[in-house]
């Protein structure tokens, strides 16, 4: 039907103000606006702003000019002063006062649309019904208060101006909308659409069935678009949409509009202006990798494609761009480069090889990177000609190749080689890469560009340690090359020297061996080289890995009067270091920042061994000075670029200082004596020296001889130790830190003092005065005391018991006092007395002093905090020591662990729904699982079953769930508590049998294991082992119908050679116990697994364990005794040596009369 204008009737409001901001003539714009025109109400006035050329392009349009002529709509330019071509531009339009006086007045409503938007003409809305808000547009997310996408927005114009007249927004900040509509929601009386509402107003990447509109960008969100059904119902309900996506025809004559998109996305994810536009461009960049154009995008941004410099960036901004670019290029290289077609390979392969030739070196590098990420996706032979092409320009063949150039293939090399190690040693129809690059290597270190022959030798450093055929054929030259570039000019150079002679002395120490004068003068070279600290650190760590070599580290002892003193030289601080920690202040008072707190693992549990005994922990929490190397993620040749000016790191931190005590520490437990006598001279001069770093240094190396140098060290001890006492009240903070860590190295000796006047001497001061310091003005030093304490707490274990009373109340003092980072060390002290003066913490004075702090501050803890899960593990071992006297405490523990453990699975479970959502932390589930672990075996039967009992989730549900796990360390944890609830609560556990037992014969299946996972896997099966066992003593003859699975799964760990000596142990005590009550089943078996039942249990420790199995084989010989023709020898000398245990809670009589019989 012909629509009919009659000017003399009709009336626009001015007040109703619509607009098209669009300087590129695309196609659509003409169609888009029409259509606008007559889905918008009709007494809406309309303005499109654009170019000359976009005007050009939509006023040869008929209907346009009629409606231009009614007065209806306004074609103008942009006002002049504004740049509408790019985003920064419209930003700053849209939020300058000039714009609204100009071009909105006297509008008081303002619906801007840009030309990838369009509003849907069977819409049950109109804009009309939106006039209610200031503020209406796309929403971002659904937890937004207000504020939504401006692209297609309604705006009260009074409001916007309200805003602009008292604040201007900064340029290349954030986004005009998110900077408007934010003020505008904190205006007075202001009344701003909520996200969910906003949702029926437009789609952009938040789905609504029947919006009034819709935006659609270069990238359409997944959200939205991935799915077809949601496609075909957005088409049949708006298929005018369509208009807007012809844009993509347009776009690939006018290349710029994505490119600016795709610019301005990867701007804003690296920025930290505005979080919100940051989590939007990282949220669209992220649903955009999926497709192939995306990636060619990418690649086309990271090589500097001519069409960036129409976008204005300037120099800056480029760069960061670029490198943004090259990460997320790199990222949906790995996700989805399968999926791409060839062509699409081909054209990013060459753009980004393109990149090597940048003349910035950080572009350089992530080109570099992105190679390496698609040769390690697609193989080595996806893309042959790349390798000899990176040798031919690194090597400069052509004589015309730039030295960026050479410098950006070596780069890509080294990163290829330290990525692709294995692969590029395989055998690809009779040859093997490696066989053809080393030898170009070789060769390339003959650069006259020192970093190409440093990134050459780093890329022979990478398969030095695999001993390779092709590196040990060409190693007579590999060691030539090197002693000649032991005297290059380039630190850089020399550094990845010290790296190869370093690597050769773990896998070709006689070749070493005969060069090692000449090793020595050169390393102690590198060593003092004062000019560059990590050529130094590089040199020191030779030292280190020669003194850990069984067939070097003798080889070292006529070079010790050289070694040493270098050692002792290098352990003072950098003057850089020394300015840092003099500029510290007292800090004991004040909160740590986020930065100080590092992430929180719980402690990995040691696998139930096969007797009556808790075990603990694998690893000791860090204490104190640590000499342990820090990983180096950094492929070899490169230099970090981190910010060293943290000086929290300071201390953690592996550098030349460490590196050179940990080198003496080494030196002085292989050589002993001789390395104190040439350190004694260093010590009598520095520790009174006025210097408080070199004082410092001298105090660093006495810790470092402590435990090799013992012996020599001893007689001057009555000495030393009250000389060390007095450094504890220093006025430097550093004196106090690395003083507690000595007297820790130290407290062994002080410990095993057997002489009360020796201990009110020497121990009983050390003790007094490092538990002062953990009350110490600085966070560190206090750090460092409760460290050493921790260690003085290992070595006098129940010696401390006398002592307990003065400790705690220390300890309640700094729970009082210590800020979040410290109250983990702290914890480990809590511990590690609980764990060795045990029943002596359970006296009523002791709880009442120690666990109202402990219970204070696990109020406080938040459930998702990682400090749960050090305070989780010291509840264990406090419960252990308190044992019943624990009952109070674990009315309130053991609920929230369930709680803990209820809350980690539902959000398990919701992000493999959603994989959007990140996974929680497993530690969570580790930590709570351990810890009622520890209740239940401390509390008394009745009161653990009680707690088992009244839990919400039922216990035993979740308990399934965690044996279940995808996690191993949470299946050990699982086990070990099964076998706790089977020991003590078995009556509770019994009902659950049915489900759990099932679950168990599993988890005994070797080929699940994991490879890569296969020592925690054992462990996993280890606590199976042993949970099978103690559950088969309480079910006794209920275990029949599973016995025959059981059997089967338990035979086939006995038999393997692979598995290790505790998990056979475990299983062979469950296969015996199972005997007990269900011999007749196993009797016919008996000739399978006899004789390997008796060789592994032989060695155990006698335990009722060991009795129950002994009985239950005796049980099933007695039925099947013809089997046991093959190993009867065997049986006669286990029944022969055979002991009764004196302790033991077993009734042996009927042991030894199985014997007998």
């Amino acid at each position: 039907m012909e629509t009919n204008f009659h000017p003399s009737k009709t009336k626009f409001e001015d007040r109703k103000l619509a607009m098209l901001v669009e300087v590129h003539p695309f196609g659509h714009l003409t169609a888009l606006l029409l259509h606008m025109i007559a889905v918008v109400p009709f007494e809406w006035r309309f303005v499109f702003v654009g170019s000359k050329e976009s005007i050009a392009r939509v006023e040869k349009s008929l209907p346009i000019k009629r409606y231009t002529k009614l007065k209806k709509l306004v074609l103008r330019e942009v006002p002049a002063g504004f740049d509408a071509s790019n985003n920064e531009g419209m930003h700053r339009m849209l939020t300058h006062m000039r714009f609204y006086e100009e071009v909105v007045d006297p509008a008081e409503w303002f619906l801007l649309f840009r030309s990838d938007t369009i509003l849907c003409a069977q819409s049950n809305q109109t804009v009309n019904d939106w006039l209610e808000y200031d503020w209406v547009g796309a929403p971002w997310n659904l937890e937004n208060r207000f504020g939504g996408n401006g692209a297609l927005s309604l705006r009260r114009v009074s409001g916007v101006k309200q805003v602009l007249r008292f604040q201007s927004r900064l340029n290349d900040s954030a986004p005009s909308d998110r900077w408007l509509s934010m003020r505008m929601g904190l205006l007075p009386d202001a009344k701003m659409a909520p996200a969910s509402k906003e949702a029926e107003f437009s789609v952009e990447n938040i789905w609504h069935e029947k919006p009034m509109g819709y935006r659609a960008t270069t990238i359409l969100p997944d959200s939205v678009w991935g799915d077809s059904d949601k496609r075909k119902q957005i088409y049949q309900y708006c298929p005018e949409v369509k208009i807007i996506h012809e844009m993509k025809l347009e776009r690939q004559r006018c290349p710029t509009r994505p490119l600016q998109e795709m610019v301005g996305y990867l701007k804003d994810a690296l920025s930290g202006h505005d979080r919100n536009a940051q989590r939007y461009a990282t949220m669209m960049l992220g649903q955009a990798k999926s497709s192939p154009e995306t990636a060619n995008y990418l690649a086309y941004i990271l090589s500097d494609g001519p069409l960036l410099k129409e976008l204005g960036l300037d120099s800056p901004d480029k760069i960061l761009v670029r490198s943004s670019a090259a990460i997320n290029l790199k990222n949906t290289i790995r996700a989805y480069s399968k999926a791409y077609p060839e062509t699409n390979l081909v054209y990013v392969r060459s753009l980004v090889l393109a990149a090597l030739q940048d003349s910035a070196s950080q572009i350089r590098s992530f080109a570099g990177s992105v190679i390496s990420e698609i040769v390690q996706r697609g193989g080595i032979l996806s893309w042959p000609e790349l390798l000899p092409e990176l040798l031919a320009l690194a090597g400069n063949d052509t004589s015309s190749v730039s030295a960026e150039t050479q410098e950006g293939a070596m780069s890509a090399l080294a990163k290829i080689c330290e990525d692709n190690k294995q692969s590029l040693d395989r055998d690809y129809n009779g040859q093997r890469p490696l066989a053809i690059i080393i030898p170009k290597l070789l060769d390339i270190t003959s650069s006259p560009n020192s970093k190409v022959r440093s990134f050459a030798l780093a890329c022979i450093n990478v398969f030095l340690p695999q001993s390779s055929p092709a590196v040990i054929t060409s190693l007579e030259i590999i060691l030539a090359r090197l002693f000649h570039l032991a005297n290059d000019s380039s630190d850089l150079v020399r550094r990845n020297v010290c790296r190869s002679f370093t690597h050769l002395v773990d896998v070709q120490p006689g070749r070493i061996r005969p060069h090692m004068s000449g090793l020595v003068d050169f390393f102690v070279l590198q060593q003092r080289n004062t000019d560059d600290p990590d050529l130094a650190l590089d040199a020191a760590e030779f030292w280190l890995c020669v003194g850990e070599n069984r067939q070097l580290c003798q080889s070292l002892a006529p070079f010790l009067d050289k070694i040493v003193p270098v050692l002792l030289e290098s352990m003072v601080y950098e003057e850089e270091d020394i300015l840092r920690l003099e500029a510290e202040a007292e800090d004991a008072d004040q909160e740590d920042r986020a930065e100080d707190l590092k992430p929180q693992f719980a402690t990995t549990k040691s696998p139930r061994l096969a007797k009556n005994s808790r075990v603990a922990t694998n690893g000791e929490a860090a204490r104190g000075f640590q000499f342990d190397r820090a990983d180096d993620d950094l492929s070899e040749g490169e230099i970090e670029e981190t910010d060293e000016g943290n000086a929290a790191g300071l201390e953690e931190r592996w550098n030349l200082r460490k590196c050179s005590a940990a080198a003496l520490d080494v030196l002085a437990s292989n050589y002993h004596e001789p390395v104190f006598a040439i350190t004694l001279p260093f010590l009598n001069e520095n520790l009174r020296h006025h210097d408080w770093p070199i004082r410092e240094a001298a105090v660093l190396a006495v810790g470092a001889v402590a435990d090799g140098c013992m012996e020599a060290v001893t007689p001057h001890l009555p000495d030393l130790i009250p000389y060390l006492l007095s450094f504890l009240d220093d006025r430097e903070p550093t004196i106090r830190l690395i003083t507690c860590w000595a007297l820790g190295r130290y407290s062994s000796w002080a410990s095993s003092l057997q002489n009360p006047s020796a201990r009110r001497r020497y121990f009983e001061p050390m003790m007094e005065g490092i538990l002062n310091r953990m009350l110490d003005t600085s966070k560190k030093v206090q750090e460092a005391a409760a460290s050493a304490f921790a260690n003085l707490e290992e070595k006098a274990t129940k010696g401390l018991t006398p002592y307990c009373g003065p400790i705690i109340r220390q300890f309640v003092q700094c729970f009082s006092r210590y800020k979040d980072r410290n109250m983990f060390i702290l914890y480990d002290c809590v511990q590690t007395l609980a764990e060795h003066v045990g029943p002596a913490l359970a006296q009523q004075d002791m709880i009442d002093m120690l666990m109202p702090a402990i219970i204070q501050r696990w109020s406080k803890v938040s459930d998702r905090s990682q400090e749960i899960f050090p305070l989780l593990e010291c509840l264990s071992y406090v419960a252990t020591a308190l044992g019943d006297a624990f009952a109070p405490f674990a009315m309130g523990v053991f609920p929230r662990c369930i709680r803990i453990i209820h809350q980690c699975l539902e959000e398990y479970i919701m992000c493999i729904n959603n994989e959007a959502l990140d996974k929680p932390n497993k530690d969570f589930l580790v930590t709570s699982l351990d810890l009622m672990s520890a209740v239940i075996q401390a509390l008394r039967p009745e009161k653990g079953g009680e707690l088992v009992q009244n839990s919400q989730p039922r216990f035993f549900d979740l308990l399934l769930f965690c044996m279940e796990d995808s996690s191993n360390d949470v299946r050990q944890s699982s086990y070990a508590l099964l076998g706790d609830c089977a020991v003590n609560i078995f009556e509770h556990l019994q009902p659950y049998l049915p489900t759990i037992i099932p679950a168990l014969i599993q988890q005994l299946d070797l080929d699940k294991m994991k490879d890569q996972d296969i020592e925690s896997g054992f462990s996993v099966i280890n606590n199976a082992c042993w949970s099978c066992g103690e559950i088969a003593m309480g079910e006794k003859v209920g275990m029949g119908p599973y016995v025959e699975q059981i059997y089967q799964r338990l035979l086939s760990i006995i038999s393997n050679p692979e598995v290790p000596t505790s998990v056979n142990e475990n299983a062979v005590i469950a296969l015996g116990r199972l005997g007990i009550h269900c011999s007749p089943t196993l009797a016919p078996h008996l000739g399978e697994f006899g004789k390997t039942f008796l060789h592994i249990i032989g060695p155990v420790e006698y335990t009722d364990e060991k009795a129950h199995a002994f009985l239950g084989f005796n049980r099933i010989v007695e039925r099947n005794p013809q089997a046991m023709e093959d190993c009867l020898i065997d049986y006669f000398r286990a029944s022969a040596a055979y002991a009764r245990h004196s302790n033991s809670e077993f009734n042996d009589a009927d042991l030894a009369e199985s014997f007998q019989r």
